[in-house]
C-alpha cells in the first residue's frame, strides 16, 4: 500500500492515535472496547509523577490552608491517558504542507519506541470527537480546546502560582482547583514530538474508563516480532464491528511501509500456493526419476 492509499480517515485532523503493548490490547482494550485511565503518580516521566507543590503567600490562616490541603488531596487522584495527533506543517509562506509519513501520528519511531513495547506494540487509532462524546457528563475531562502545552523548565517554575490569603475572598477552593487541574496538562518541551491530546480525571476510583466502542477507527501494528497468528486475532476483534481498518507497518533503513491486513494475507496466501505448487512439481520430478 502507497502513501496515497492510506485510509482517509488515518490523515483527518479529529483522528487521534494511542500506543499500547499487543498483549494489552488483544485481552483489555479490543475484548472490552474500553481505554483505562493510569494513576499519574505512576508516570515514568519524573516531572509528571512529582506530588504537587502548593505555597502559600500574604496572612496565612486555618481557611487557607484546609483549601490547600484539599486541592493536594486532589491532585494525588489525577489519572491520565495519552494520545498523539496527526500534525500538518506550514511553509514560510503560510501554505499548508503535509510532509508524507512525519505526518501521520502512527509512524513516529519515538512513540513506538518509548510507548509500543519497543516497536512490537500496536497503535489504535480512535476518532478526538467521538472520545469526548464519550466523556460528556463524566469525571472525565480534557483541557478544552487546548491540548497539551510543552514547557521548559523556567516556564514549569514561572507557571507556579501560590494560594493568596487576600484571594481567598472572592478566589475561592473552585477556582484555585481550576488553576492547578491545568497542570496535568503541562508537559516538558523536550516531549514536544509527541503532540499530545490527553485525558484525565480526579474520581476516587483506582481507575477510570472511557468506552471507546463508537471513537474507535482501526488499529495499525508493527511486523516487529508479532506473528501472522496474533495478526489473526487482532482482525477477529475488529470484525465485531463494521469498517474498522486494520493496517500493519513496516520499518527498515530505507523506507516506511503501510499495507491493510487484507493484503498482507492475499500475499501470504499467494506465496503459500506458489510454494505448494513448487513443492508438488519438486516431487513429482522426483517419482519420474525413481520409478
Amino acid at each position: 500500500m502507497s502513501i496515497q492509499n492510506i485510509p482517509q480517515i488515518f490523515q483527518n485532523d479529529d483522528t487521534i492515535y494511542h500506543y499500547t503493548t499487543s498483549e494489552t490490547a488483544l485481552l483489555h482494550i479490543l475484548k472490552d472496547m474500553k481505554l483505562r485511565l493510569s494513576p499519574r503518580l505512576n508516570s515514568h516521566d519524573p516531572i509528571e509523577n512529582a506530588k504537587e507543590f502548593i505555597s502559600y503567600s500574604g496572612e496565612t490562616d486555618y481557611d487557607i490552608m484546609e483549601i490547600g490541603s484539599v486541592i493536594s488531596s486532589e491532585l494525588k487522584k489525577a489519572k491520565q491517558i495519552s494520545f498523539c495527533k496527526n500534525k500538518t506543517y506550514d511553509l514560510k509562506q503560510g501554505i499548508p504542507m503535509i510532509y508524507p509519513f512525519e505526518k501521520y501520528g502512527f509512524a513516529k519511531p519515538r512513540m513506538w519506541d518509548n510507548y509500543g513495547n519497543k516497536y512490537k506494540g500496536v497503535c489504535i487509532a480512535l476518532s478526538r470527537n467521538k472520545l469526548e462524546d464519550a466523556i460528556r457528563n463524566t469525571a472525565l475531562f480534557d483541557n478544552n480546546d487546548d491540548d497539551v502545552e510543552y514547557l521548559n523548565y523556567r516556564e514549569f517554575s514561572t507557571r507556579h502560582q501560590s494560594i493568596i490569603w487576600k484571594d481567598t475572598v472572592t478566589n475561592t477552593f473552585d477556582y484555585y482547583l481550576r488553576h492547578f487541574k491545568n497542570r496535568l496538562f503541562y508537559k516538558h518541551k523536550d516531549y514536544e514530538m509527541e503532540n499530545e491530546y490527553r485525558i484525565c480525571s480526579l474520581s476516587n476510583e483506582p481507575f477510570d474508563y472511557i468506552d471507546i466502542k463508537d471513537a474507535i477507527i482501526g488499529l495499525v501494528v508493527s511486523d516487529i516480532g508479532i506473528n501472522e497468528h496474533l495478526y489473526d486475532e487482532f482482525a477477529k476483534l475488529l470484525s465485531r464491528r463494521d469498517n474498522l481498518h486494520f493496517l500493519i507497518i513496516s520499518f527498515n533503513n530505507k523506507n516506511l511501509s503501510v499495507q491493510s491486513y487484507q493484503d498482507r494475507k492475499s500475499f501470504f496466501k499467494l506465496i503459500e500456493r506458489k510454494f505448494k505448487k513448487a513443492l508438488s512439481k519438486q516431487k513429482n520430478n522426483e517419482n519420474k526419476d525413481n520409478p
